[in-house]
């Protein structure tokens, strides 16, 4: 590639712009993918953490859907959730963290149909035991995206630190540096070519 190069000086300050932004890039890069190592890392313990609590809390839903059976029956117990509502509706949003795209969803709890009152505890129990457990889930569920993007993220920016470091950079320095040789002998020749006319001309002269 350096025999297509122009070897002028132009040339050369232009190299030396490109080299300067490439180096800033790559200590920009640099700095990011610790930043994402350490927030990575630091958050590598969080899932299994919340996975288990999830399971807890699902567990316990569960212990306040067999209580709610023994006091109020399974008939009466399956009509009230057949007017449940099925799904709670949820609102998304994309956040940015250190250029790391994440989703960030929450959950609207929905009005439910009235009960007779002393099914009413018992339902609402359940509801609060199984909303905590579908915000467990989303939480989790988040984190482990978050942790998946990471990822992928420290990959490619891995991936543009080793082609500014094994390819642009080292091709601008070896650019910039057969320019400033072809430039040097341009100077040495001009040198010899001014000393040669010098001389004639001295010669011419005397």
């Amino acid at each position: 590639m350096q025999n297509r190069i122009n070897p002028t000086r132009t040339n050369l300050l232009a190299l030396r712009k490109r080299l300067a932004i490439a180096e800033k890039g790559h200590e920009i890069l640099v700095h990011k993918r610790q930043a994402l190592v350490t927030e990575f890392l630091k958050l590598l313990s969080e899932p299994r953490k919340r996975r288990n609590a999830l399971v807890q809390i699902v567990n316990e839903g569960y212990k306040k859907v067999r209580i709610a059976n023994a006091y109020i029956g399974n008939f009466e117990l399956g009509e009230i959730a057949y007017y449940m509502k099925k799904a709670s509706p949820v609102g998304i949003e994309i956040k940015n963290v250190m250029g790391v795209k994440i989703p960030e969803i929450s959950v609207v709890k929905p009005q439910q149909p009235s009960v007779p009152f002393g099914a009413s505890l018992a339902v609402d129990e359940i509801s609060d035991a199984f909303s905590r457990a579908l915000q467990a889930l989303i939480d989790t569920a988040q984190l482990e995206h978050g942790l998946r993007k990471a990822v992928l993220e420290i990959e490619k920016t891995k991936k543009q630190i080793n082609t500014l470091e094994n390819k642009v950079i080292p091709e601008i320095k070896s650019n910039a540096k057969y320019i400033e040789m072809r430039i040097d002998e341009m100077d040495r020749d001009m040198f010899v070519s001014l000393k040669h006319v010098k001389a004639k001309l001295a010669r011419g002269g005397a």
